[in-house]
């Protein structure tokens, strides 16, 4: 049984779809029914670092040029990002 994930074409949701190189470490696919070449990536995965690095921040004590050179991001992108972790802090309702 294979593991592989079957992609599907965002322009016209086809599944007739081949590998098309690497573009900044990601993969690329290209739709043989409508041509089109896309990168796919994990939304997911992306905001599920972003807590991580902000958790390091606050409670590792971490500083942002550290975080920045770890997580590959500027530290203005970091700043922006704990910045809405920030803006959206919890409520507490007795």
């Amino acid at each position: 049984m294979s593991k592989c994930r079957v992609e599907k074409c965002p322009r016209c949701g086809a599944l007739n779809v081949i590998k098309w190189g690497r573009q900044c470490g990601h993969q690329r696919y290209k739709c043989k029914v409508c041509d089109n070449v896309y990168t796919y990536r994990r939304k997911d995965v992306s905001s599920a670092n972003r807590f991580v690095w902000f958790e390091w921040w606050i409670l590792r004590k971490q500083t942002i040029p550290q975080i920045a050179e770890l997580s590959g991001h500027s530290e203005r992108q970091l700043h922006r990002w704990f910045d809405e972790y920030l803006e959206n802090y919890p409520t507490w309702h007795i």
